[in-house]
């Protein structure tokens, strides 16, 4: 959780830690352009995360659109158990 934390933040996201096994942002980066064409930016936002959580090597993990209100993101990251 720690890893993408960083990660999110370095590349301008806020995220907030929900629990021990969630992340929510607390803001979208591209807020200017989602609010034009949500469903390409929040595809994208969703997409760029899942590489992010998968070059983390935090598997398992589900990287899942839900959306927020403005100017949270939709895209919220939560640790699943192992299979």
């Amino acid at each position: 959780m720690e890893t993408i934390c960083g990660a999110l933040s370095d590349v301008g996201y806020e995220p907030r830690t929900e629990g021990r096994a969630e992340i929510r942002l607390g803001n979208c980066p591209f807020r200017s352009v989602a609010d034009l064409a949500p469903d390409l930016v929040c595809g994208i936002n969703r997409e760029f995360i899942d590489g992010l959580v998968d070059g983390a090597n935090a598997r398992p993990a589900e990287v899942a659109l839900e959306p927020q209100e403005a100017p949270n993101c939709c895209v919220t990251v939560r640790l699943t158990a192992k299979r």
